[in-house]
């Protein structure tokens, strides 16, 4: 796995005892809309979010979050950006509460129709950043690593890193609001060889408070090809045949411990 393992964002358990049933509850009033007319209205909101934000951009909805609408106070959906190459992306639609003088958590109403107020954030500056991103790795990377290497980043995906970057889409935006990727740096070189580089490139990271799960593999140089054509998300699912060693970190920024991984050797090793 190559996700953190523990999630500092959304605590179900909580939500679900603090607000119940969220957007769905209206029914229970006789002036509310129902639930799928609400989940409705939602999405076509997103949708022209999404166009008087990106205006060069063409969006279509693709899906919603099963676990999200009616438990939690926000609302997850996927959309596909015609710009980038039908990519898919995260917007959040998340209702804005107020406390009832009973300290009850209640939706906010926009209007007599009974429609709750929400705010809309999304994760489309994966796209924005990405470049700037590529070319500070690169630069960073080949300093500590070698002009061999060759890596993959996936950032991640949180209403919480959405809400910060509402304002600024750049990679500077993006490390300033604590905002969390996935790296992986690849070469020939075993550990052992490259072990004080990696580490004097892991506390760079950490002193510009980059916030990563970061790992470097040991490679077969035959392998380079499938680590440039896949994703993230493939080559950890089958790193069984693509890695000879791996060394993992975790960073927190500036001020929090750096957590370093055991050695791990693969047996095609």
């Amino acid at each position: 796995m190559y996700k953190k393992i523990i999630s500092i964002f959304f605590i179900l358990t909580i939500l679900t005892s603090l607000v119940g049933c969220a957007f769905d509850n209206h029914n229970n009033d006789n002036q509310a809309v129902s639930s799928q007319s609400e989940k409705e209205r939602v999405i076509e909101e997103a949708q022209k979010y999404l166009e008087d934000k990106y205006p060069d951009d063409k969006f279509t909805f693709v899906s919603r979050e099963t676990t999200a609408f009616g438990v939690l106070t926000y609302y997850e959906m996927n959309f596909k950006s015609e710009k980038y190459s039908e990519a898919t992306f995260k917007v959040y639609a998340e209702m804005i509460t107020d406390e009832d003088s009973e300290g009850h958590i209640v939706s906010r109403y926009r209007d007599e129709n009974r429609y709750s107020v929400v705010d809309y954030y999304d994760t489309y500056y994966n796209f924005l950043i990405r470049d700037d991103a590529e070319d500070y790795f690169d630069e960073k990377l080949k300093k500590y690593l070698g002009e061999n290497i060759i890596f993959k980043l996936e950032f991640e995906e949180s209403l919480l890193t959405a809400k910060k970057l509402k304002n600024g889409m750049t990679f500077n935006d993006f490390i300033a609001a604590h905002g969390e990727f996935s790296l992986l740096c690849c070469n020939t070189m075993n550990v052992e060889e490259i072990e004080v580089n990696l580490k004097s490139l892991v506390l760079d990271l950490k002193d510009s408070e980059i916030y990563a799960d970061l790992i470097y593999a040991c490679i077969r140089e035959n392998d380079y090809n499938t680590i440039q054509n896949n994703n993230l998300k493939f080559i950890v699912e089958n790193c069984d045949n693509i890695f000879l060693e791996r060394k993992r970190f975790y960073l927190y920024g500036l001020d929090a411990d750096l957590i370093e991984f055991d050695l791990i050797e693969y047996p095609n090793s």
